[in-house]
């Protein structure tokens, strides 16, 4: 293949964006390899990545792409001068989607999620900013500055002393995708009829497929993670009696293998009893499988007892507040329930707020919002929100109008109030080192 012929076969299969692309990647990648110090750092890296299980997971999953693309051009949705469009999803999609769920939570609702971002509207917007691109010079400009404007967005955002100039960044970018994408609807307008064709709809539905059709491999690495993870969990207590822990693993993997949330509640629930016969195994077995059943269709609870804890750990899913599966202390006292921590605002050190459930096993008897705020670091800003979550925790626990739990809720959180058959308690901690202070909310019942 002369040059000639070379490059034209570039110019067919790529547009001049993904070609000044892959000449500045080429080029960065050309810099490292020459320059010692980073050359050090790379061969470290290729040993990390040619690691036998990293091959073996990206290399089951590239066979499992070549199976649908196989599948996909038998149904006369894929062809071979797609294998570009289907290199880069896999490498910049495909694997990072690969990726990130091994480290999702029940709460992420990640495949959930990852399913019905495929058929929002603005994967028709993106198609059409990528759809028209520019002349190679100019291409060979802007990818650069685009990403050196990518970075620097990046960097505002880990760093919150610079806030205001990530805004000020975040609208160029806007404006930068705008001014593609007018020009992308330009010359879409001006010839329709080389937009409006059988290969684009087909590279237009591509990444769709590959996404959904993908869900499956993805999830069963997913699954197989969390079952080493288990596996590790188990073994980690020296006091358990090993026929227990050998008994506890097979039953825990065949019983919840396809649902790695409850393999997860299954593991903890094992050292927080803790487990110390195969009795023990099975009644964690059974009361995860019951309290699971229960959530589709959750029991009555006498509202002057307490809540539901089927219900109650969503009164703050608008706030990021979920808390996880209700489940013993491990000490005997009860049961119990937390959310991830919220951040509240972007300080060095940031103001958090956390949502807790107490209670027995059928009812939560004590709801528990705390906000945690550094004296030196923390907003405003992050006080007003917390006492948004904390007027909607009180007036969806008690049915109270949010107007009238702003009237009882002073500003320092300090109140001792009767709302029917609720008791609400609220009030501040100070640390004894005097570098920070906690608002926090009570609401108990029975």
């Amino acid at each position: 293949m002369n040059i000639n012929t070379w490059w034209s076969w570039l110019n067919e299969t790529f547009n001049n964006r993904e070609l000044a692309t892959g000449f500045w990647v080429c080029g960065v990648l050309l810099y490292l390899l020459l320059y010692h110090k980073t050359r050090e750092h790379l061969s470290k890296l290729f040993k990390v990545l040619f690691q036998w299980k990293l091959l073996l997971l990206f290399g089951s999953f590239a066979l499992y792409v070549a199976g649908l693309c196989w599948l996909l051009n038998g149904l006369y949705l894929w062809s071979i001068d797609q294998l570009p469009q289907t290199l880069i999803w896999f490498f910049f999609s495909g694997a990072v989607l690969l990726g990130r769920s091994f480290n999702t939570k029940e709460e992420d609702r990640f495949f959930r999620t990852m399913f019905w971002d495929s058929f929002r509207i603005i994967v028709i917007f993106e198609f059409v900013v990528v759809a028209y691109s520019f002349s190679l010079p100019v291409e060979l400009v802007l990818v650069p500055l685009t990403a050196f404007l990518g970075m620097l967005i990046a960097y505002t955002t880990v760093y919150s002393e610079y806030r205001q100039v990530k805004t000020f960044l975040e609208i160029v970018a806007a404006l930068v995708v705008l001014f593609f994408f007018w020009n992308s609807v330009i010359l879409i307008f001006e010839n329709p009829e080389e937009f409006v064709t059988t290969e684009n709809g087909k590279n237009f539905l591509l990444p769709i497929f590959l996404t959904i059709l993908s869900i499956p491999i993805i999830y069963v690495w997913h699954c197989y993670s969390h079952i080493e993870n288990a596996k590790i969990r188990i073994q980690m207590k020296t006091f358990q009696p090993k026929d227990v822990k050998r008994y506890a693993q097979k039953r825990f993997i065949l019983t919840f293998m396809a649902r790695p949330w409850l393999l997860h509640r299954a593991v903890r629930q094992f050292h927080n009893i803790p487990a110390m016969s195969k009795e023990d195994v099975n009644q964690i077995v059974s009361g995860i499988l019951a309290f699971e059943r229960e959530a589709d269709n959750p029991p009555e609870v006498d509202p002057r007892a307490g809540w539901s804890p089927h219900v109650a750990r969503d009164f703050l899913k608008d706030h990021g507040l979920r808390t996880g599966d209700y489940h013993a202390d491990g000490f005997g006292e009860g049961w119990f329930a937390s959310s991830d921590y919220k951040e509240l605002d972007d300080g060095l050190l940031q103001s958090r707020a956390s949502f807790y459930l107490e209670g027995d096993a059928d009812t939560v008897r004590r709801l528990k919002l705390k906000g945690f705020f550094n004296i030196d670091f923390y907003k405003k800003e992050a006080l007003s929100e917390l006492r948004e979550i904390a007027i909607d925790l009180i007036s969806i626990a008690t049915g109270e109008k949010a107007e009238g739990v702003q009237m009882i809720l002073p500003e320092n959180f300090v109140l001792d109030e009767n709302i029917e058959d609720t008791r609400v308690l609220g009030g501040e901690e100070r640390f004894p080192n005097g570098t920070a202070f906690e608002y926090y909310i009570i609401l108990e019942r029975g």
